[in-house]
């Protein structure tokens, strides 16, 4: 293992530990500040996540019709698609015991995205983001050419700086319960 493999999987399993202590009524709190402070335009495509107990919970963004909504579905080992969803009635228990679409709901090509919101373990103030390690968003991230790419954390989440591949993409923005960084030079040192 590199080591920058293993500086990742340290800083991972740090974090947990640290979320793993804060009480669920203190993360549904913070996520509710985070939801309203992500701001989108009417008509945009935006993937979101149904995140783990352990991430921010933004499903009640669903409610807002003006805005069309994907949610990402496995489709193999470090593999997924993001499929339209109209309401909370087309999720279903998927892979790792998370909420996902229906498998006839439509997909949408990464390149039609306007916007995804992106959980994550870490992200730095330069927009790095550290992912759980299994590279499905890493692997995803490449093919949005044009998408605004939103990270969103809790605040403990936000490090200085993270440890980085080259294949690492860089969020736009990152947005936690009490701050929203907008990033000039995603992934440039600060």
């Amino acid at each position: 293992m590199s080591t920058n493999a293993s500086a990742k999987d340290e800083l991972r399993s740090a974090i947990r530990s640290s979320l793993a202590k804060i009480p669920s009524p203190a993360l549904q709190a913070a996520s509710t500040e985070i939801s309203r402070s992500i701001t989108l335009e009417s008509g945009t495509n935006c993937a979101l996540f149904s995140g783990t107990s352990r991430e921010p919970q933004l499903l009640s963004l669903l409610s807002n019709e003006k805005i069309q909504w994907f949610l990402p579905r496995v489709t193999g080992l470090g593999s997924m698609t993001f499929h339209e969803v109209t309401s909370h009635c087309n999720l279903t228990i998927g892979k790792f015991g998370i909420l996902e679409p229906l498998p006839s709901a439509p997909e949408i090509p990464p390149d039609n995205l306007d916007t995804l919101i992106c959980p994550g373990i870490a992200f730095s103030p330069s927009g790095i983001r550290l992912g759980q390690g299994g590279g499905y968003y890493d692997r995803y991230l490449v093919k949005t050419i044009k998408a605004r790419l939103i990270g969103v954390a809790f605040d403990l989440q936000i490090q200085g700086m993270l440890p980085s591949d080259p294949h690492d993409i860089a969020m736009h923005e990152i947005i936690s319960e009490s701050r929203h960084l907008r990033i000039s030079n995603p992934g440039q040192p600060d």
